[in-house]
């Protein structure tokens, strides 16, 4: 009779060889993506997500989902005069793998008969998203009631939220905190909302984060 060890041994490399042959056998039936490919209506080259003025399909082995940018470079709808809401974020917000109908932000807009704006951008941080609403107001001028930022957080993966990480590279949360007046809502059971100013009028920015 063979001794335990020997048995355990056996049993523990019979176990790793199958976990590898299943795993070779996965990838042949359900291939990894290299990330999303981008078919533009013209055949051009896409620069960015947000290039202005493009129309192009986001294709991947789970999804095909048309975009649509508008001329100022942020995801339709596009806004006719000042939004009422402006949505900030990355690529949960902008809506990687989602067409343009399919994205929350439209379907607030849709359900609230309000117009929105979405200024997502895939791959930045809370410091750059603040960075561009900012700029964006200084240059068109919008005065929104409401700005939304969203923010992907995970609690049991620093790297899954890859914005947690942006924002300590980018170190903003400082500056943050000088630009705005942090302001308990009783209307908000599942956020944090932020008073700040730009020029003349107040508006409000509600956080959001997504787990």
């Amino acid at each position: 009779m063979r001794p335990t060890w020997i048995n355990l041994g056996l049993l523990v490399c019979s176990t790793a060889l199958s976990l590898v042959l299943l795993e070779t056998v996965s990838r042949f039936v359900y291939s990894v993506s290299a990330g999303p490919q981008f078919i533009t209506s013209n055949g051009s080259k896409l620069k960015s997500w947000t290039e202005p003025g493009q129309t192009y399909r986001q294709v991947s082995i789970e999804y095909d989902a048309v975009t649509n940018i508008t001329m100022k470079g942020y995801r339709i709808p596009e806004v006719r005069g000042n939004p009422e809401v402006i949505f900030i974020g990355d690529s949960y917000t902008f809506g990687v793998g989602l067409s343009d109908n399919e994205t929350f932000p439209f379907q607030y807009g849709l359900s609230r008969s309000v117009s929105i704006a979405n200024l997502a951008q895939p791959g930045w941080g809370t410091g750059e998203e603040i960075d561009r609403l900012e700029q964006v107001l200084a240059d068109w001028g919008w005065r929104p009631r409401c700005v939304k930022l969203f923010m992907f957080a995970m609690t049991t993966s620093v790297a899954g939220g890859n914005d947690i990480v942006d924002n300590l590279a980018y170190n903003k949360d400082q500056a943050l905190r000088e630009r705005c007046r942090l302001k308990q809502s009783s209307k908000l059971h599942y956020g944090l909302e932020y008073i700040t100013t730009a020029g003349a009028k107040s508006y409000i920015i509600q956080i959001f984060c997504v787990f």
